[in-house]
């Protein structure tokens, strides 16, 4: 258990996740440097929601039922923040991390990220140097936070809202159960860091913290097509003459009440812990195929390239403006994200030769088809040697940023430098140019 004053220290929504109902992420640019951005800053982490406040929160909800915290306030610098505000990479107390201070347009060749043409508009044309996210179970209360920032930063002239995501809980009516708009349930890989949490594994806060109890966050807004969705789940089930819930199944890796494949083509009557998932069991992918989105995301062997996933759904469920404000905290971008979604699920060989690409979330230039596993027993020898259909293109990515949640302290004791807030040039225009900045990197091959 970590001490209480170490987790007064670090920022909410790193080890744990607030499970509220409504979430709005406010996308800021600074206009203003030196002494006035410093003393904002500063008074604003005496306002943000720490882990020891969520963690207190965490056992009263699971003792009595209610929640203590009624919004949850946190904050994040991006690379180009920083750098406007004159702190720079290459001092001590700052963010260690090369990807974070690349920032994810720079990265996304990499990332094989779509180019600027095919974002949203706010995205492809506006950078951000901040992010606030709130969090409740009451939208008008964030409505009410969100006019309070932004007639502050005017007022003081510090700078200004560019751009706001809003994201919102979706629940499966009969079970209350949150789900995210493909219909399965969701929220079932974030890992916990706090003990007494019945069976489920602790894991060490190092694999989301660094050195000053500061994290990095990835946001990424992700579209889904829900149409698309389910009418190559249809074409799926017409090829392999199989139950559309086991085809569901087969894509996500679980069917959508959350319970892991096991086998058998429709979920078991008695309904198995669905945060139990053990591939050692299943090496040959006879039960859980290997281009499955659970089995390409997170292999359940290598722990330190976990990563903690916070995000939300966005849009009405059944309209057509949908998807995933995916946000996940970490200790180590290159080696934690960016190795998930380029060695794991951009990566056709992964976890065996032939796989496929992650039919969910996975990136390529040119598609790949998810293939059926070798050997598939209660199918029979003809199921092999037909292809899974082409699920990938169902999320697209509409735009995002890496961030840097610092810890309480750092934030507080954040200050101009003595000989004054050293104005750095930064290099990027105001829009995203993603031609323009593939010079910029290092020929950087995984």
């Amino acid at each position: 258990m970590m001490e209480s004053e170490r987790l007064k220290n670090i920022q909410a929504n790193i080890l744990g996740y607030h499970y509220k109902e409504h979430v709005k992420c406010i996308f800021i640019r600074f206009t203003e440097k030196g002494e006035p951005i410093f003393r904002w800053i500063n008074k604003l982490s005496d306002q943000l929601t720490t882990a020891e406040m969520e963690r207190r929160a965490y056992f009263e909800f699971k003792d009595k039922g209610t929640n203590p915290i009624k919004e949850s306030l946190n904050f994040y610098l991006s690379s180009r923040g920083l750098q406007f505000i004159g702190c720079k990479k290459k001092e001590e107390r700052n963010p260690a991390d090369a990807a974070f201070w690349e920032g994810m347009a720079q990265r996304a060749i990499i990332l094989d990220d779509p180019l600027a043409m095919d974002l949203e508009k706010e995205w492809a044309h506006h950078f951000f140097h901040a992010m606030i996210m709130i969090a409740s179970d009451d939208d008008k209360a964030l409505n009410s936070i969100q006019n309070e920032i932004e007639d502050e930063l005017e007022n003081e002239k510090l700078g200004k809202v560019i751009h706001v995501e809003t994201g919102k809980a979706l629940f499966q009516p009969s079970t209350k159960k949150r789900i995210e708009h493909f219909g399965f349930r969701d929220g079932l890989s974030k890992l916990n860091f706090y003990k007494n949490n019945g069976d489920k594994k602790v894991y060490p806060p190092e694999i989301v913290l660094d050195e000053q109890d500061g994290s990095y966050l990835v946001f990424r807004k992700l579209k889904q097509d829900v149409k698309k969705f389910e009418d190559r789940i249809r074409n799926l089930c017409f090829k392999l003459k199989i139950p559309e819930e086991y085809a569901n199944a087969r894509i996500v890796g679980r069917f959508k009440n959350g319970e892991s494949l096991s086998g058998l083509n429709k979920p078991s009557e008695k309904n198995s812990d669905p945060y139990r998932v053990d591939f050692s069991l299943d090496e040959e992918g006879m039960k859980c195929p290997y281009h499955a989105h659970i089995r390409k995301s997170n292999p359940r062997s290598l722990d330190e390239k976990l990563i903690h996933r916070i995000g939300i759904p966005y849009g009405e469920r059944g309209g057509s403006n949908v998807g995933l404000l995916f946000m996940c905290m970490q200790k180590d971008i290159k080696n934690q994200f960016e190795h998930i979604q380029v060695k794991w699920m951009n990566n056709e060989n992964f976890p065996e030769p032939g796989s496929g690409i992650d039919p969910i979330a996975g990136q390529k230039v040119s598609l790949h088809r998810c293939h059926a596993p070798r050997r598939v027993r209660d199918l029979g020898p003809s199921y092999v040697r037909k292809e899974a259909n082409e699920l990938n293109g169902t999320v697209a990515l509409m735009g995002g940023e890496y961030f840097y949640a610092a810890s309480i302290s750092w934030l507080r004791e954040l200050k101009p430098f003595e000989e004054g807030v050293i104005e750095q040039k930064v290099a990027f225009s105001d829009s995203y140019d993603f031609e323009g900045s593939y010079s910029m990197i290092n020929n950087q091959i995984y």
